[in-house]
């Protein structure tokens, strides 16, 4: 007879981390042919982010929490390499560290939204009505090659968002009509360049 508790905690159990936790493992296999049991990889995750145990991982971040795709971009892509390795169980530890602290970072961040697969070499895309919520992952090659995405003039590389939210003065909603500058501020510009450039 099963055990409803157990069954009910599995159930609870949020599928963005059960799915960061699989990568993590298939791409330990893959390059270093080691098989890594799930609640090791969970483990070594829950260190990584700075949490003693994935217990206290999900108290933070509870089964319903929108950020734990973004877990990584909302911990400010730092993660505790001390509690990481003191999280590490032996298939872990024999791998060289740069490779389970990259292939970590890897499992915390999603994939390209066109199918390019997780990458570093990648980025949040937000819209401009929420920025402090990614919407999705975009790599370089599609951020800086596509023209579906685009940036803000006044928010600068910091915020990716899809072209069609930014006007042709290169303005996000929120910054709108700020590159037109009245005559006033016009002639303080004019003035500033003049004395910059004597």
């Amino acid at each position: 007879m099963s055990n409803p508790k157990v069954k009910a905690t599995h159930s609870a159990f949020p599928k963005p981390l059960k799915a960061q936790a699989k990568y993590l493992r298939d791409k330990v296999l893959e390059i270093h042919n080691v098989k890594v049991k799930s609640s090791h990889a969970h483990q070594a995750l829950a260190g990584a982010l700075g949490f003693n145990s994935k217990v206290a991982l999900l108290n933070e971040y509870p089964s319903d929490c929108e950020h734990l795709d973004f877990i990584l971009h909302h911990q400010n892509y730092r993660l505790d390499e001390e509690k990481l390795i003191d999280s590490l169980d032996s298939s872990l530890k024999s791998l060289p560290r740069d490779f389970v602290v990259t292939a970590i970072e890897e499992s915390l961040i999603p994939g390209c939204e066109n199918g390019c697969g997780k990458t570093l070499d990648s980025q949040p895309l937000f819209d401009s009505s929420d920025i402090e919520q990614p919407i999705a992952q975009v790599c370089d090659d599609c951020s800086d090659n596509s023209p579906q995405y685009s940036y803000c003039r006044f928010c600068g590389d910091s915020y990716l968002f899809r072209a069609d939210e930014i006007n042709e003065a290169g303005e996000c909603p929120d910054h709108a009509g700020e590159s037109i500058m009245d005559e006033d501020e016009e002639t303080d510009w004019e003035t500033y360049i003049e004395y910059i450039n004597k």
